[in-house]
């Protein structure tokens, strides 16, 4: 069974580890991670199983990612880590601090409630897209894009599914003296397929207790992800928390405003180890 991560830093530190979103990787935060690391914390950032370099499952739910990483750290740490999720893996950090409250010194959630997200699984999302789209019909990256394209508009969507696709050359037999030539096979690097069917699962609510933990939420004030009106829902479930609006930022809040994400993440360890 292979999971990769990527360990940064010295061990002497605090561990931090930041757990990616839905059909992300661990290299989305690797200059995050490398600055955090150079301030003196032990930074671990896993591809999630189903992701990455990581291994595939027939299956999804949050339980059973946090159980998962839990472990993982158990057998892999000492003390208490902080936890930082983006998107869905912020959703896995709140089941984490959920189940396993008194083994975890804080949190930052990045961009995402605790509530549903309905529009995620409609028919012409991104799961459905995907479910929709056999790879083996185009010539070629680009023309896949132009696919896309024609359904999303979201440059960070655009991307994510991009990077998320790679490029295999075939060689094709041909009966005749002028070389073989190579057809270009267009596949899945993560479990996309599966994770798509999971939408339910991955965009539905999570049931958690009140926490007293302090956790940190960042969020862009233009992401659909978390509107005003419902910013009520994380701090009566945590009531020690703190809430930082990065504008002009979307959803990918730490790819749009990245300098300002990393002040505003870095202050917050800080004060927290006071």
């Amino acid at each position: 069974m292979n999971f990769f991560y990527r360990e940064l830093g010295s061990f002497e530190g605090r561990t931090l580890m930041i757990v990616h979103g839905w059909l992300g990787m661990s290299e989305h935060w690797l200059s995050i991670g490398k600055y955090l690391a150079d301030i003196g914390y032990h930074v671990i950032i896993p591809d999630l199983p189903n992701h990455g370099r990581s291994f595939h499952t027939d299956m999804f739910s949050y339980q059973s990612m946090a159980r998962f990483l839990h472990d993982f750290l158990s057998n892999h740490t000492c003390g208490k880590p902080i936890l930082a999720g983006h998107s869905m893996g912020g959703k896995i950090v709140m089941t984490m601090l959920d189940l396993y409250p008194d083994d975890y010194q804080s949190a930052v959630i990045i961009d995402i409630l605790p509530k549903a997200y309905p529009d995620l699984c409609k028919s012409g999302g991104i799961a459905d897209l995907i479910s929709r789209t056999n790879l083996s019909a185009f010539e070629g990256r680009s023309d896949l894009l132009s696919h896309f394209k024609s359904f999303v508009s979201d440059k960070g969507w655009l991307a994510l599914l991009m990077q998320n696709v790679s490029v295999e050359r075939q060689k094709t037999k041909r009966r005749s003296i002028l070389p073989k030539r190579r057809k270009n096979l267009l596949r899945w690097k993560s479990n996309a397929p599966m994770m798509s069917k999971y939408m339910s699962q991955v965009a539905g609510e999570v049931s958690l207790s009140v926490c007293k933990l302090p956790v940190l939420l960042i969020r862009g004030d233009k992401s659909e992800f978390t509107l005003e009106q419902d910013l009520h829902l994380f701090s009566d479930l945590y009531p020690n928390s703190q809430i930082i609006t990065i504008r002009d930022a979307s959803h990918w809040v730490f790819v749009d405003k990245p300098a300002q994400f990393v002040k505003e993440f870095a202050t917050y360890l800080e004060q927290i180890a006071q």
